[in-house]
């Protein structure tokens, strides 16, 4: 897996290729939905399947004082990413001055200008840009009609030891550890944590 971290290195990312933007934090069996469904695309139309995270975790640049605990250190979802077929990562360095675009801002400057993908994989709690006030269909309206692709995916959900059912997500698993339930934890990572 080739890693991005400047804007001058997108020339080098094919158009056209599919991408999938998150924190991937624990690259957790909601993660591995996307990037599965992610991969068979990108294998189907014969490109890239390209991921681009955010380096701190945005809260710790808004609200340090906030900041989740981090499941997996960049160098791991370095790792865990290439597993499950990334072929090239960017790792935006989260700035203020990334957090502060606007969604349709952020969607021209590195999509529609730069990386101009043929298909987008979200999950459909997908939000971005400044007050995370862009969603999915922020994202369809932003993107020049008949560019791209955005496909959502359904979240992934899993039985708990208690019998309870719930929605895997990253702050669902650190509930899970500070609570000590490290069994269900693995069960939404899809391996030890």
């Amino acid at each position: 897996m080739k890693i991005i971290q400047t804007i001058s290195q997108f020339q080098h990312i094919p158009k056209g290729c599919v991408l999938t933007i998150g924190n991937f934090d624990g690259v957790h069996l909601g993660h591995q939905e996307i990037l599965a469904v992610a991969r068979e695309a990108a294998e189907k139309n014969d490109t890239e399947l390209i991921a681009m995270v955010f380096d701190p975790h945005p809260v710790a640049v808004l609200h340090p004082e906030m900041a989740p605990g981090v499941l997996t250190p960049l160098e791991i979802k370095k790792h865990l990413l290439a597993q499950h077929g990334v072929d090239r990562l960017i790792v935006l360095r989260t700035s203020h001055k990334i957090l502060e675009l606007s969604p349709e801002d952020f969607v021209k400057r590195f999509l529609v200008e730069n990386i101009k993908p043929g298909l987008i994989v979200e999950g459909d709690d997908f939000n971005f840009g400044a007050e995370r006030a862009g969603n999915i269909e922020t994202l369809k309206k932003s993107i020049p009609e008949n560019s791209c692709e955005v496909r959502v995916i359904a979240p992934k959900k899993i039985k708990l030891s208690t019998g309870q059912t719930v929605r895997v997500s990253s702050t669902m698993i650190r509930y899970m550890l500070e609570g000590g339930h490290v069994d269900d934890a693995a069960v939404a990572l899809g391996r030890p944590y």
